[in-house]
């Protein structure tokens, strides 16, 4: 077969992206394939959200060479994914573009369906307009690479996948192997590089430190080895002679006569070549451990030093060793910059030297990181942490504010999810709580429209009385009894024995059942014990409204709801029917004029938790 000839129209190769954006547009391209003289859009996506998706939809805005708009595809889909984090999709995808006066083209996202069902909406019709390129970080670092090589080094980093000048953004930040984080995430998702160390250890002004550093010590290095050797050495000989002595004197002591002097000579001296040999097992071990442990100390091994301070239990001051251990790690590590680790390391020790002065120092700069890094929240649970250290009241007051700000900005811009959280930290603060309840609606509504009608409806609960709440929970009434006791995991059945399999027309034979889920999606089954496989089945994602019961149907990449069955009756039994609690009448979706009696249960408000 002969491909057909092609032109390119417009390609572009560069990574896009906009805020809260669960995908980076990698690439684009307008081909025109000449033989069929049609034209078609590329794209090629990378997920950076921590879900898999299932289905993208999209919108092609068209241009003609003047960058006028002359058309749009709407709701292009792209079904049947399965694509997890940091992987590309879709550049195989033809989308047909119908105006031939189309040369430049741009793709928006309109919706991603994730593996776990929920549904991200571009609410705001937001465009790809950021670019995530990076510059090569030998470029930037120039001669300071080896320092930084070496930094990587000391903390147990590969520098060979760090090819990167990494870039920190308010919503991202851009690792130096080149991958996507998302602005909550402290490691890289790829090669799991600490974001705090590695902006401070490819900052040019703390290389140059640093190499200043180790140049200037670099002379005494050796010299302080040599000493050091030398006084453990003395330290283990002294501690020896001294037990010698001292078993030797109290023998001496209970000598009596000039016989028994001679035995216990004889004696003391077949002991003490015992205790040679034995002193090297009993104490030689130890002091080897011990003196390995204080070597690998001061060579800054310190987890070994650690580690084999601990094994010794107490011998001579290993425990305080220990503890030394431990607070020479964290000053390494504050040096290298990973500075929450530092923070850790101090606390484990609090009452050792001034490791709570270092804790709160070490805190206190993690903060003001936080705020450089606009996380006022991640900043102020830090602020209200050190309590009146410094100067954390202004600063907390200061952190309040712009969350409140930050909050008010999101909500407007209809990211609900970090104004929600914003507020709901502000507790009373200034109006916040009259904010939360509008994060809470909002929000609400966004869940429902996802499809996860229990949060919604634990969300609606809260805020009864608010706007037209009380109308959306009478409207959403047979909804919360339908699925009252489902999960995620466990969806709410409703069934019925003993029915009609109008296949073979056995009256009892037949069994009906319908299960919802509280994620949105629907199975609705009828086995027969006279067939192998079920009668009729019907699945897909639902909805409840007004006592209607709709199905989600999708005509040329377009959703739409379609009337499955009504809800006739809802009724409490007073007595169980095989297990059940209630009954619910619908009509029959196979069999429009026949109803359907179905047999379920529902939990009672007083034990659904609405926190």
């Amino acid at each position: 077969m002969v491909e057909d000839k092609t032109k390119t129209i417009e390609e572009k190769n560069i990574h896009l992206w906009f805020e809260d954006s669960p995908l980076v547009l990698c690439s684009m391209k307008l081909v025109l394939y000449v033989d069929e003289g049609s034209l078609f859009a590329f794209a090629k996506f990378l997920n950076v959200q921590p879900n898999s998706i299932n289905m993208l939809t999209v919108d092609v805005i068209c241009y003609n060479s003047v960058r006028q708009q002359i058309d749009i595809i709407e709701n292009f889909v792209y079904g049947g994914l399965d694509i997890q984090r940091n992987r590309d999709f879709g550049f195989n995808r033809r989308i047909p573009i119908k105006n031939p006066e189309t040369r430049n083209i741009e793709i928006v996202i309109k919706s991603i369906r994730n593996s776990d069902g929920s549904i991200w909406t571009n609410e705001n019709g937001s465009r790809f307009d950021k670019s995530l390129e990076q510059t090569s970080i030998y470029s930037v670092q120039g001669d300071l690479n080896k320092q930084f090589t070496e930094l990587c080094a000391r903390n147990g980093i590969n520098s060979t996948a760090l090819v990167f000048q990494p870039v920190f953004e308010s919503g991202h930040w851009m690792c130096a192997c080149g991958c996507f984080n998302l602005k909550s995430e402290l490691d890289c998702f790829e090669c799991g590089t600490n974001r705090n160390w590695l902006r401070q250890c490819t900052d040019s002004k703390y290389l140059l430190k640093q190499k200043e550093i180790l140049n200037s010590l670099k002379p005494n290095l050796e010299k302080y080895d040599k000493q050091h050797e030398e006084e453990e050495r003395r330290k283990q000989r002294s501690e020896f002679e001294k037990r010698s002595r001292e078993f030797v004197e109290e023998q001496n002591r209970q000598k009596n006569s000039q016989k028994k002097k001679r035995i216990i000579i004889a004696v003391v001296v077949a002991v003490i070549a015992v205790a040679l040999i034995f002193g090297i097992i009993l104490f030689g071990v130890p002091y080897f451990r011990y003196a390995s442990a204080k070597s690998a100390m001061s060579d800054g091994e310190y987890d070994v030093a650690i580690t084999e301070f601990t094994r010794l239990e107490g011998f001579l001051d290993s425990n305080d060793q220990r503890l030394r251990a431990i607070y020479g790690k964290a000053e390494n590590v504050y040096r290298l910059g990973d500075k929450s680790q530092a923070a850790e390391l101090y606390g484990s020790i609090e009452g050792y030297s001034d490791s709570k002065e270092k804790y709160n120092q070490t805190q206190y700069e993690i903060a003001i990181m936080y705020i450089e890094d606009k996380e006022y929240i991640n900043a102020a649970k830090i602020l209200e942490e050190l309590g009146n250290y410094k100067d954390t009241d202004n600063m907390l007051k200061q952190c309040f504010e712009n969350i409140y700000k930050q909050s008010a900005d999101h909500l407007k811009k209809g990211n609900i999810s970090s104004a929600y959280e914003g507020f709901k930290y502000l507790g009373d603060y200034k109006d916040s709580t009259d904010y939360l309840n509008e994060c809470r609606y909002r929000k609400a509504g966004i869940m429902y429209a996802k499809q996860q009608y229990a949060d919604a409806l634990k969300l609606y609960e809260v805020i009864r009385g608010y706007k037209d709440v009380d109308k959306i929970l009478k409207k959403l009434d047979a909804l919360s009894l339908v699925i009252s006791i489902a999960d995620s995991d466990s969806p709410a059945i409703w069934s019925s024995d003993g029915m009609l399999c109008f296949l073979c027309n056995d009256t009892d034979s037949a069994t009906y059942s319908l299960a919802f889920g509280a994620d949105g999606k629907y199975i609705f089954k009828i086995l027969c014990s006279n067939h192998k496989s079920p009668v009729r089945t019907i699945e897909g994602r639902y909805k409840i409204e007004n006592n209607i019961i709709y199905t989600e149907k999708h005509t040329n990449g377009i959703s739409e709801w379609e009337k499955l069955l009504e809800i006739k009756a809802i009724k409490e039994l007073e007595k169980d029917v095989e297990g059940k609690n209630t009954m619910m009448i619908v009509t029959n979706p196979f069999q429009r004029e026949k109803d359907i009696t179905l047999y379920g249960n529902i939990v009672s408000d007083d034990s659904i938790d609405f926190d």
